[in-house]
């Protein structure tokens, strides 16, 4: 298995497909050797469908073409780390994170992290390793960055993803409260 970065700024007309210098981004630079890889293959459909089940008030319905449109202006953005692990030539899980930077103010300190937006994993993967690979990477990219530390969120019913971030040393510091309105 082989965690590889897709590059900022990759453009879809070539495939996804990229050889060559790494980019560099604050200092950070990593080689880039990218595989197509679809959404259906990456365990993506999976977790919206989890989430579109739990919450159809706040998730769409899984859509294969609009979640690939999303991915592929995440490319763009330049500020998007995705990291893919890639075994026996086909792509089995990513992560999606940001580097944030915020200034202090007068209510909190400088801070820089690594936010993780998404991280999925092929379902005839998991159990495997696949997570906890990217999870490495993920740290390694954050120390590269100067961050501070990495954060992510998870939507309190899917408790195999807390317990899945409890065990890489990931704690709750933040519980965001809703109450729906008629």
């Amino acid at each position: 298995e082989e965690v590889q970065r897709v590059p900022a700024g990759a453009e879809p007309s070539q495939g996804m497909m990229h050889d060559g210098p790494p980019p560099t981004a604050a200092g950070f630079s990593c080689r880039r050797s990218i595989r197509h890889a679809h959404a259906t293959g990456l365990g993506l459909l999976s977790i919206q469908q989890l989430h579109w089940q739990a919450r159809p008030d706040i998730f769409r319905e899984p859509d294969t073409a609009a979640l690939r449109e999303f991915f592929l202006s995440r490319l763009q953005d330049g500020g998007s780390h995705i990291l893919i692990v890639v075994a026996e030539g086909r792509p089995v899980g990513f992560l999606s994170a940001e580097y944030q930077a915020r200034k202090a103010n007068a209510f909190r300190l400088d801070s820089s992290v690594l936010y993780i937006h998404q991280i999925a994993v092929d379902p005839s993967a998991q159990t495997a390793g696949v997570g906890s690979k990217l999870m490495s990477a993920a740290v390694d990219c954050a120390v590269r960055l100067n961050a501070t530390g990495l954060r992510l969120d998870a939507w309190t019913f899917n408790t195999a993803a807390h317990r899945f971030f409890e065990g890489h040393d990931f704690t709750a510091m933040n519980i965001t409260f809703e109450r729906e309105l008629p």
